[in-house]
């Protein structure tokens, strides 16, 4: 543990690192809100989705995804966390928007690119 002054300069404040439960934690959840964020990209563009075979294969994806979420999930409780809640901000109703917008097969490589990027 590090000690560093205050700005007043007559207390000492101590910075903390994460533990690695912490920062598994933090992982876990992050994992487990890109899943949930991504099935529910899924299921409106399949809302939307006029031709039924693409629409069954956006719901088949969105549920693969919440499939995956449940993995997160099960391992939140494993490590005693809570799942986090997940709040419509203005920057997902923003995304939902773009995705509408520019259509399915734009939204989809959209999403594609920052999976890659996630995975890296």
């Amino acid at each position: 543990m590090t000690t560093e002054k205050s700005s007043g300069g007559s207390k000492d404040r101590q910075l903390r690192q994460p533990s690695r439960a912490e920062e598994t934690i933090e992982v876990v959840q992050r994992n487990w809100r890109a899943e949930v964020e991504t099935a529910q990209v899924y299921r409106e563009l399949a809302s939307r989705e006029v031709d039924e075979r693409r629409k069954g294969i956006l719901r088949r994806m969105a549920e693969a995804e919440e499939r995956h979420a449940e993995r997160w999930a099960k391992k939140l409780a494993d490590l005693g966390a809570p799942i986090p809640k997940l709040p419509d901000t203005i920057g997902t109703r923003f995304k939902r928007w773009f995705n509408r917008a520019l259509g399915t097969d734009i939204a989809i490589r959209r999403m594609e690119a920052a999976e890659e990027k996630h995975e890296a």
